[in-house]
């Protein structure tokens, strides 16, 4: 795997000391790291464009990051600012190659080779378990904006206030613990940020979580959870990065690409989409999906 020695890894970017700023700001090089890229290929759903910046939360801290590809820098303030190899490292996969992963796919052929260079930037985020397990369950059949409200009413509501946003004064939460939502109806749920038909499945899939110990290895034994979001759980917390979610916009995706010599005729099942995948994506599933969603539906 294209992993980075974290021993390492200490010369390639510039120690905190010599890069603060005087507003609190800390400049890292970090190549292959565009915001943009990163959080609105729909793996995430707590970041915000705010200005040149993108402010969200996770690991119960609040961070705001601005990236320039072409010189590969990051610069962030906010929690952890000061050590953000140590404290963000692992959620924004710092120690992963990408340059390598790239250039593996895109030995597999055109539409790869022009994916992987046209999202460049983009990262996969091992997110915590418990919110990717109950995000993804809001997500399903949901669109982003509305997934994103949910989710920050819910965090609102019953998560725990973890500071003041700096730009508007506003309290920040951090994602709900287990034990607050499993503790909930869902009719609560419902009331408070509309999740429809899905808030018995937070509520019960809290519940299995802390009966479970937190154990997320067969995400399909929760409620709530088919394979499509399964797979979303596994890739987005790093513990499958092969995991190759499918829904109906990635399944007419490979179809177009890979599958058009069917000329018409009944599109490939997920059976044999899943099959194509492993066969030719046997190293990198995960990074080639992201690649490829995100290139061909910004391109329309």
């Amino acid at each position: 795997m294209a992993k980075t020695d974290p021993e390492k890894r200490l010369p390639e970017w510039e120690k905190p000391g010599n890069s603060v700023s005087e507003g609190g700001e800390y400049t890292y090089e970090v190549k292959d790291f565009d915001c943009r890229q990163i959080f609105t290929c729909g793996q995430c759903f707590r970041w915000r464009p705010c200005g040149e910046w993108w402010k969200g939360v996770a690991l119960g801290k609040w961070l705001r990051l601005r990236s320039d590809a072409e010189k590969g820098t990051v610069t962030v303030c906010g929690d952890g600012a000061d050590d953000f190899f140590g404290t963000w490292g692992d959620y924004f996969d710092l120690g992963t190659d990408y340059s390598e992963i790239k250039r593996s796919l895109a030995d597999h052929d055109g539409h790869l080779r022009a994916a992987t260079s046209f999202g460049g930037g983009i990262r996969l985020l091992k997110q915590e378990p418990f919110e990717a397990l109950i995000s993804f369950i809001i997500s399903a059949n949901n669109n982003i904006p509305r997934i994103s409200k949910c989710i920050d009413v819910l965090c609102s509501k019953y998560g725990r206030m973890i500071g003041t946003d700096p730009d508007s004064g506003e309290p920040v939460y951090a994602f709900p613990e287990p034990e607050k939502l499993a503790a909930l109806t869902p009719e609560e749920i419902s009331d408070v940020c509309h999740a429809g038909y899905r808030s018995p499945y937070i509520v019960s899939a809290a519940k299995k979580y802390i009966d479970l110990g937190g154990d997320l290895s067969d995400p399909e034994q929760y409620p709530g959870v088919g394979p499509k979001v399964a797979a979303c759980i596994k890739l987005f917390t790093g513990s499958d990065m092969n995991a190759f979610p499918v829904d109906v916009w990635v399944r007419r995706l490979v179809t177009e690409l890979y599958f058009e010599d069917r000329n018409g005729a009944e599109e490939p099942s997920v059976a044999e989409i899943k099959r194509f995948v492993a066969e030719h994506f046997p190293e990198y599933g995960g990074y080639a999906q992201q690649y490829l969603f995100y290139w061909r539906r910004e391109k329309g």
